[in-house]
């Protein structure tokens, strides 16, 4: 290959790369802000972060939890809100080790870990682990969650809002 080729087919590599750079930086902004959102109640900041018609699954102990657009969602989180109190000890969503498994322009599947501290008695203590994986869409300038699966590593999640509603297991 001539040197002209070799120049133009490194500067048509660095294009995509720096295209899957700005993505992976956009998506890991939205799964990021969506976990500060939970943790600081705000219901607009999540909301922000998920399609209309996004999907959420949470999965722990062998049940599952689906939730299905945006309004549905965010009443979930409402009642799960609710039952924090000024005095309840706060929670921090950590993220981490997040891999973008397929990316197009348009479209992105990640997967990420997930650790929920809480303060008990003073002490910083592990509630729940697990891993979100997020199929999310790229909308105008924003990367939006269009569907994530929650599994958590305990049953520590089973006392959430988000399986309130569901019959006792078998």
């Amino acid at each position: 290959m001539g040197q002209i080729q070799t120049a133009c087919a490194e500067r048509s590599i660095l294009g995509v790369m720096d295209g899957r750079a700005a993505a992976r930086a956009a998506i890991e902004e939205v799964v990021n802000r969506y976990a500060q959102s939970i943790d600081a109640n705000d219901l607009a900041g999540i909301g922000k972060c998920v399609t209309e018609d996004a999907v959420l699954t949470m999965k722990a102990s062998g049940r599952a939890s689906v939730r299905r657009g945006r309004p549905e969602i965010l009443a979930t989180f409402r009642l799960s809100f609710a039952s924090h109190t000024p005095t309840s000890p706060p929670r921090r969503h950590v993220i981490s080790n997040l891999v973008l498994l397929d990316w197009s322009d348009a479209e992105a599947l990640t997967r990420c870990y997930v650790a929920v501290l809480r303060v008990k008695e003073g002490q910083v203590v592990i509630a729940t682990t697990g891993t979100y994986t997020d199929r999310l869409v790229h909308q105008g300038d924003d990367w939006l969650i269009r569907e994530r699966v929650g599994e958590f590593d305990n049953a520590e999640l089973l006392t959430s809002a988000f399986f309130k509603d569901l019959p006792p297991p078998v």
